[in-house]
């Protein structure tokens, strides 16, 4: 009976409580990449009363969360048609708005060692002298599997790959522009070891998705913050 009664509770404080935004994270911290959207959320939100509570949670685990409706919403979420059987995205017309998307989108470049000829022209691969990198899991994954002249290699850590790069090991790696800039950022001479491609080779809009089974009890509030990003 007490475990049906703190259930229920719990059931309770998820559909009307505060809203709980959980944003991607491995270690329990919150990526320095996503500290400045959750600004803009958190103030959007104390602007309108709304009450939220923010939580670093592994992404898989994250979306696992929003499709039971144990959790609100996520942030950083590209738009999937097998994502959106489960949550809302901000809509306008029966189509998605991006108007209302997290952030100017995400840019991944390619990032190269100062001496390789590896070359990115916004359509195709030249010049390659060795694999180019990437993190598991992340979106340009595909965009570098559609090029068969080149070697695709796949690491946890950024920075490992940035060291690879540095070092010649790698000749280049597709990564996330804010990512890679923080740490460039950090260790000049690592960045004095690298330059980056003038074109990106992936651009997408990335958005806070809501449950789409507690949206319909908090869709005024999720409404306003979604206006708030417009």
């Amino acid at each position: 009976m007490k475990e049906l009664i703190l259930l229920f509770a719990f059931s309770i404080s998820v559909l009307f409580g505060d809203i709980t935004i959980l944003c991607a994270s491995k270690d329990g911290k919150i990526k320095e990449s996503n500290k400045l959207d959750l600004a803009r959320i958190q103030k959007i939100a104390d602007d309108n009363g709304i009450s939220i509570i923010i939580k670093p949670t592994p992404w898989k685990r994250a979306l696992s969360l929003v499709e039971k409706g144990k959790a609100d919403g996520v942030i950083g979420a590209s738009y999937k048609t097998s994502r959106a059987k489960f949550a809302m995205y901000p809509m306008k017309n029966g189509l998605i708005d991006n108007s209302r998307r997290q952030n100017s989108g995400r840019t991944y470049y390619i990032y190269k060692n100062i001496n390789s000829t590896i070359h990115w022209d916004g359509k195709k691969f030249t010049g390659v002298d060795g694999a180019v990198g990437a993190v598991t899991g992340f979106a340009v994954i595909e965009d570098l599997k559609k090029h068969s002249n080149i070697k695709t290699l796949l690491k946890s850590s950024r920075m490992a790959l940035l060291r690879d790069v540095s070092k010649n090991k790698l000749a280049a790696l597709a990564g996330l522009e804010i990512d890679i800039g923080i740490i460039l950022n950090k260790y000049p001479k690592i960045a004095s070891l690298i330059v980056r491609e003038k074109i990106p080779i992936r651009k997408k809009n990335y958005f806070l998705i809501f449950s789409k089974k507690t949206y319909k009890y908090k869709k005024n509030e999720m409404e306003k913050i979604w206006d708030g990003l417009k």
